[in-house]
């Protein structure tokens, strides 16, 4: 990434990129080294693709639970415009435009609503865009009612691997389902 710091700083508006949290070479930077240097470019930090752990598989996680430590992952960094964000100077259209479709691929669906509502969406365009967004990030009821039917199938047929299954299931709801926001009455 050092070679690229100009493309970086000038021509870039995301990123995904192996972080490490361990070193597993010598000389190999770590996450806070890439996060710091990032930073320094206007990156802020949004998230994990993907996670993986150590793990010498001592343990029978169809009986035994247990933590792991984070080896490496697959990190999300957006220059963020927004006043939440780390204060980079406003992005051009084309950019912000590109912002937009990097966090629609990547899920990060409110943020793409409030990038476009808040640099340039209006009226009409801005009523399509959260259309679009609302599609996107749909999640019905009943989709989430099948899927915990199919797990509770998938366990009594196999009931040895129930905490597998179920830890599956989470790991595959993790990745898109954030539920930090959310007051219940």
């Amino acid at each position: 990434m050092q070679g690229a710091r100009r493309t970086l700083s000038e021509r870039t508006v995301a990123l995904v990129t192996e972080i490490a949290f361990a070193e597993t070479y010598e000389g190999q930077k770590l996450f806070s080294e890439v996060e710091s240097f990032l930073r320094e470019l206007g990156f802020s930090f949004y998230g994990f693709t993907s996670q993986h752990h150590r793990s010498r598989k001592l343990l029978d996680k169809r009986k035994e639970a247990g933590r792991e430590r984070l080896l490496f992952a697959d990190a999300v960094f957006f220059k963020d415009p927004l006043p939440h964000g780390l204060r980079v100077p406003a992005l051009s259209p084309r950019a912000n435009h590109a912002l937009f479709v990097c966090a629609l691929l990547l899920g990060y669906f409110d943020f793409a609503l409030e990038l476009a509502l808040q640099t340039w969406a209006k009226g009409d365009e801005a009523v399509r865009i959260k259309g679009l967004i609302h599609r996107l990030a749909a999640l019905p009821p009943l989709e989430s009612e099948r899927g915990v039917a199919e797990l509770a199938d998938r366990v009594r047929a196999r009931p040895d691997f129930a905490n597998i299954e179920v830890g599956r299931f989470v790991d595959r709801l993790r990745q898109r389902c954030d539920y930090d926001d959310v007051f219940e009455p």
